[in-house]
C-alpha cells in the first residue's frame, strides 16, 4: 500500500510521471507532467497537468486502470 509521502518520492517533476497502485484500500493511478498544448505560466513556461483515476479494489478496476496506463505509456 502506498503512503502519500511515498507516492510523492515516485513523481518526477521535471519529466512524466506514471503511478499505478493500492492506496487506502482503493485503486489508484496517477499520470502526471501532461503538457498542456498552448497554456504557458506567468514566466512563460508550459503549463503541466496531473489527472489521477481512484476506484475500488476489484479485478475489473484493476484491468482498466492497467489498460489506461498503457495507453498513456504509449502514447
Amino acid at each position: 500500500m502506498l503512503v502519500t509521502s511515498q507516492v510523492s518520492d515516485l513523481i518526477q517533476s521535471e519529466s512524466p510521471s506514471l503511478v499505478l497502485g493500492r492506496y487506502n484500500g482503493k485503486l489508484m493511478l496517477l499520470v502526471t507532467g501532461l503538457e498542456a498544448s498552448k497554456r504557458r505560466d506567468f514566466r512563460d513556461r508550459k503549463i503541466r497537468n496531473s489527472v489521477v483515476w481512484v476506484s475500488e479494489d476489484s479485478n475489473q478496476e484493476q484491468q482498466i486502470l492497467r489498460m489506461i496506463a498503457v495507453r498513456a505509456l504509449r502514447d
